[in-house]
């Protein structure tokens, strides 16, 4: 009773405490006007109470009304221009506020090529993403974080393994060979995949046009992509920032495998077998009911942890980071691991000499999915509803023999075991900066990246019926790298009057030195081991190593210079030398120039349009990039290898020990070369508000670094046919030529509404890509691409068209009815007689086949197709051939997007933040190979789309839109897709969809509470946070996911091997202290 009525005591006293402190304050009414540096009324300009929820807006003649405390802090904004304070004062009520305008947009300091620039300077195509806009978004990797973010950047994440990066492409596919951009770290290159922490982010710029990029010469031929990372704010107390964030993923496609009653219908449909007595079962209800996607597949989970420390001082600035990364995958036993830490320090010795140091290391550990063999599939066809994971003795169960083929895979899983998976990776640089005299700065930096990796992977023997997992083996991983890096820049600014100049030159040298070994054993005595030195005596144990090294050397400088800021100039040039070529091409050169114009700066254009447009930039560029990583070391020198060849001299049995030519070395190798235009112009409005930026490009690549071979008419083969399927000598050589050109377009909108503040940006990019050339002179053999035996050839390059466009068989239709059928094998026979008029051996008088031979006893057999084609099978396209041919074979789709959408919306209100991403790609097409698996039994098991094919199942007529997965013959035997039509194993059109798709793909939304309640408790900032990824896709393709990438040779095919993507909801607690 006492605890309560003190509880009563002290609440009324600390409301009574408040109310008087409330009505103690006095109150007034105040007048106003805002308007800018020329007299003239700003509309709409934001007038507020700082800490409180009282505001209003100017009116149209830009004054306002307002009651307010006395004491308490007004603020005025509006977008353009820079916020306004003023402490409320009792003895006045008329203020005359005088905004002024904002110019930070054009005097942003952006980082390029070793240095900055001002954006009202820049002459490039440069986008910039800022680290706010994408911190609470789940991307593994700083390219998945770009998705969307930035026109002519094409992100691409096609599956959902643990661990696993994006595809990036910076305004197309540049070469035969795939060109990934560049990525620069605080000035020095390295990766930036999942040992990255993005929250170590401060600001992204990328370099899409050669006149930005060439400062990077040999190895920007795919663009740049240059990071900072934070330091310490200046003139800001020392910060603590704690995030933790948790949240779960599922899979979001809609395969659904066939339950028992289903799939015992689905066998049994023809009459020609009977599942229930092969199974020794009376009923369905006597048999398990498996479903194996919810076996293999089930809740993922990711938790992030970050900490960090800023502060910065007169002399000192520092960043400390500590994080780690988890990610539990939705498919079983799968899951990827990351640790990192991260120091970034600046010392001011005096006023001339500054000192820097950074350090970053991660380790990180994975355990994918299995790959073993033919069974790696994610989803799991292979499986029967009948099987059981466990059988009575809590075993993994054996798939019963008499339905099915594969194994168990839960046990599969299982049997795959991952020890020892360590990878260390350490980045460490130093650097010093002298200031000699003002505008003159000589930096130099030294730094090293150093890498460690060691895994053990196990495959346990396992019996699971009609496959058996074995023998025993073990995969020893081992390697370490180091790649040390020196550079040395001379920069030096001046003015004389209106003339600005920047001169920049540097070196930099690069060594990089490694070892790796690989070693596989078998024959355990246990059954599960986790060193090889388990393994049995005797020759059980294979190995093999390589020894990386890679040496380079470079020249560089730059020069900028404008006139009044309104007319810019800016030329880079580069020289490198690589080890991957000799004598006269060693050396690379690679120049550009770019050039632009300020025409709002024009005293004939600023007068009249002043109060409106904000800045006109017209700007172009030239450069040369190149590139040298499509090559391995020393490729222009042969090389020999004894590993398996003898021969005999006399025609005994005695082989003599040999050697065999394995690589034809090419002096003549040298760099690939791509040559880049880019026409732009920025457009600012509307005091900064409405922004619009436009570039068009055209991008040429060629002496691309391509592995040819040599034709056995040569003399030479290749020992190992297994390793090269044409049995023909590798070579490397310079041939082709790809072409690029395109257009992009960025529209911004940002403003301000009392405490509400927005910004919306589109992107939209357009691409078109051609092969020019394939080889090194015009007309040379496609370029072929296939998955497997059974699609040996789904993606063919050659001259005048684009990359890996889909080749196979076009479809017009599906036969409707025998009649049909026999019009179409009439034409064919037809044209095949006209073909043949002197045909000697006669036709059957019945048939009208002609017979093979003078004795009459057989006929060739001429039909449009084959001829089990039947009634429900796909109408291919004989392209003019009269009947189906290989050489029917056409173009049928394009897996290049003709457009690439992103819309990024941001939002403030007061308390409140959202961040949202939108990305989309449109005109290309998929190869959709999941439909052999969801329409048929091409696996153990399918989906209920089997039951809408054409004539399915004994005595069904009706054709569908699906075509047929078999039929039965006049003997009752059910003939199979595969030896009938094939319309399920021929890579045609039918299996060719748009792709076309906008998909949401990250969201966040939070909320900060009001500082009045975390300064109370010593917080300065807590934001709890929801985030989402992948939210909801619009679309009409039918398969897994649209967004699908691949090797540019063979891209957009999806199948059932595809570690399926997944959604993720997160929550998220962010403090700073």
């Amino acid at each position: 009773m006492k605890r309560r009525f003190y509880i009563l005591f002290i609440s009324i006293v600390f409301c009574n405490f408040f109310s008087l402190k409330v009505f103690s304050q006095e109150t007034i009414t105040i007048k106003g006007s805002v308007h800018d540096a020329k007299n003239e009324a700003i509309i709409g300009a934001s007038i507020t109470i700082e800490g409180t929820t009282i505001g209003v807006s100017t009116d149209i003649n830009g004054n306002f009304t307002l009651s307010v405390p006395v004491g308490s802090m007004l603020k005025v904004t509006y977008i353009g221009f820079k916020p306004y304070t003023e402490k409320i004062s009792r003895n006045k009520t008329f203020y005359n506020i005088v905004l002024e305008e904002d110019t930070k947009l054009l005097d942003e300091v952006l980082v390029v090529g070793y240095g900055t620039q001002k954006r009202s300077d820049l002459t490039g195509s440069i986008s910039s993403v800022k680290a706010s806009d994408i911190k609470d978004f789940s991307s593994k990797s700083l390219a998945e974080s770009l998705s969307g973010m930035a026109a002519g950047v094409t992100v691409t994440k096609g599956e959902g393994t643990p661990g696993s990066s994006a595809e990036i492409f910076i305004r197309g596919a540049g070469s035969l060979n795939g060109m990934n951009p560049l990525f620069v770290v605080d000035g020095v290159v390295q990766d930036a995949g999942f040992n990255f922490n993005m929250r170590d982010v401060e600001s992204i710029e990328i370099l899409k046009d050669a006149g930005s990029a060439a400062i990077y010469g040999s190895r920007a031929a795919g663009g740049v992509v240059l990071i900072t990372t934070k330091h310490g704010e200046k003139d800001r107390k020392a910060i603590i920032n704690i995030v933790g964030r948790y949240g779960l993923r599922n899979i979001y496609t809609n395969i659904k495998l066939l339950g028992t009653p289903d799939w015992v219908r689905a066998r049994d449909a023809f009459g020609t077998t009977n599942t229930l007595a092969l199974l020794g079962a009376n009923s369905v209800d006597d048999l398990p009911n498996t479903d194996w996607m919810k076996v293999m597949f089930g809740t993922g989970t990711e938790q992030e942890y970050n900490v960090s420390l800023s502060s910065a001082s007169d002399k000192t600035s520092i960043f400390l980071s500590g994080s780690y990364l988890g990610e539990k995958g939705v498919y079983m036993d799968t899951r990827a691991d990351r640790f990192s830490i991260r120091n970034n320090l600046n010392y001011k010795y005096n006023n001339h000499i500054t000192i820097g140091e950074s350090f970053y290391g991660t380790y990180t550990k994975t355990n994918p999915a299995t790959n073993s063999s033919i069974y790696n599939h994610t989803i799991p066809f292979r499986t029967v509803p009948v099987a059981t994971v466990y059988d009575e003795n809590g075993d993994f169960a054996k798939t019963p023999a008499s339905v099915g083929s594969g194994p168990n895979f839960a046990g599969l899983e299982h049997a795959f075991h991952v020890f020892n998976d360590n990878n260390y990776n350490l980045n460490a640089q130093a650097s010093i900066n002298i200031n000699f005299i003002k505008g003159l700065d000589w930096k130099t930096t030294g730094a090293g990246q150093f890498y460690g990796f060691s895994k053990n992977t196990f495959t346990e023997y396992q019996n699971f019926g009609p496959v058996e997992v074995g023998p025993q083996q073990m995969n020893s991983y081992g390697g370490t790298s180091q790649n040390l890096m020196f550079n040395s820049v001379l920069t030096y600014e001046t003015k004389f009057g209106n003339h600005n100049f920047k001169l920049m030159g540097g070196t930099e040298m690069w060594k990089l030195d490694g070892y790796n070994i690989t070693v596989t054993s078998y024959n355990f005595s246990i059954p599960v081991a986790e060193s090889i030195s388990l393994a049995s005596a005797g020759p059980t144990k294979d190995a093999s190593d390589n020894i990386p090294v890679e040496r380079r050397a470079s020249f560089f400088g730059r020069i900028n210079y404008n006139y009044l800021s309104k007319y810019l100039l800016t030329a880079n040039f580069r020289a490198d030398a690589s080890d991957r070529f000799v004598k006269k091409n060693r050396w690379g050169y690679f120049p550009s120039i770019n050039v632009g114009w300020r025409v709002s700066e024009e005293s004939f254009v600023k007068p009249f349009t002043e109060k409106w447009l904000d800045n006109a930039k017209i700007r172009a560029s030239w450069g040369i990039l190149g590139n040298d990583m499509s090559v391995p070391q020393f490729m222009y020198s042969s090389s020999w290898s004894g590993t398996g060849i003898s021969h005999s001299f006399d025609g005994t049995s005695t082989q003599q020990a040999g050697y065999w030519i394995a690589i034809v070395g090419n002096e003549d190798l040298k760099w690939e070369q791509v040559n880049q235009t880019d026409i732009g112009i920025d457009l600012a409005f509307l005091k900064n508000r409405l922004t619009i930026n436009y570039d068009y490009y055209n991008r040429s690549t060629k002496d691309m670094l391509y592995r040819g071979s040599l034709p056995m008419s040569g003399g030479m083969s290749y020992y190992f046919s297994s390793d090269d399927p044409a049995n023909t000598l590798p070579v490397y050589l310079n041939a082709g030529v790809v072409k690029n050109q395109g257009h992009e377009i960025t529209v911004g909108w940002s403003d301000k509404i009392q405490n509400f503040k927005y910004t919306l940006s589109a992107n939209a990019s357009f691409n078109s890509n051609l092969v020019k050339q394939v080889g090194p002179k015009p007309g040379a053999n496609p370029i072929d691409r296939g998955l497997d035996n059974q699609w040996n050839l789904v993606s063919r390059t050659q001259d005048g068209s684009p990359m890996g466009m889909f080749y196979g068989y076009g479809v017009i239709g599906i036969f409707k009815n025998q009649a049909q059928v026999d019009e179409y094998n009439q034409k064919a026979l037809d044209a095949w007689k006209a073909a043949n008029p002197d045909y000697p051996f006669g036709f059957d008088p019945i048939t009208g086949q002609p017979y093979t031979d003078a004795t009459h006893k057989s006929v060739k057999g001429i039909y449009y197709q084959t001829a089990q084609t039947g009634v429900g099978d796909l109408i291919f396209d004989d392209n003019g051939q009269g009947r189906v041919t290989p050489e029917s074979r056409k173009f049928i789709g394009n897996p290049w997007p003709k457009m690439n959408l992103g819309f990024n919306l941001n939002i403030e209100y007061k308390n409140f933040d959202l961040n949202a991403v939108f990305e989309g790609a449109f005109g290309f097409d998929i190869m959709n190979l999941l439909k052999p698996y969801t329409q048929m039994f091409s696996s153990d098991n399918t989906t209920a789309d089997i039951f809408k094919t054409s004539c399915f199942g004994k005595d069904n007529t009706t054709v569908t839109n699906l075509p047929r997965v078999g039929f039965l013959d006049t003997n009752g035997s059910f003939i199979g897709d595969g030896a009938a039509n094939k319309n399920y194993s021929t890579v045609s059109s039918y299996m060719i969809e748009k792709g076309d798709y906008l998909k949401f793909k990250n969201l966040s939304i939070g909320y900060s509470l009001p500082k009045n309640i975390t300064q109370k408790i010593s917080i300065e900032k807590l934001r709890l946070f929801l985030s989402g990824q992948n939210l909801f896709t619009l679309t009409k393709y039918t398969g897994i996911d649209p967004e699908i990438g691949g090797n540019v040779l063979m891209r957009g095919v999806d199948h059932q091997n595809r570690y399926l993507p997944s959604r993720l909801v997160s929550f998220g607690l962010d403090l700073t202290f």
